[in-house]
């Protein structure tokens, strides 16, 4: 086991805010722990090309949503958000982009 290996659970444990997660396609929303991303982001892309993406976001441990796919929801606060992408990191935390629900 890596020294490493804790490291998602004390981020999201020390930095995180509570969300809810109910899986793609309904069923019991569940309490998880997530690191919140504004809503926009600029990236430098190859060959001087720039790269927008306007959404939020939010990086979960891994562990927290196993089963985690594009149609699930994420709860922060009153808002609605649906995942619209799932981006492993490899080190035990997850990138959900998300996109509002009800605006």
């Amino acid at each position: 086991m890596s020294i490493f290996a804790n490291l998602p659970g004390i981020f999201t444990s020390a930095l995180g805010e509570p969300l809810g997660y109910t899986p793609p396609g309904g069923g019991y929303e569940r309490d998880i722990v997530g690191l919140w991303e504004a809503d926009y982001s600029a990236l430098s892309g190859l060959a001087g090309v720039d790269i927008d993406q306007a959404g939020p976001a939010v990086h979960v441990n891994v562990d927290d949503v196993p089963y985690i796919d594009q149609g699930a929801i994420i709860r922060r606060g009153s808002e609605n958000y649906l995942v619209r992408s799932v981006r492993p990191d490899g080190q035990g935390m997850v990138s959900l982009m998300l996109e509002i629900q009800g605006v």
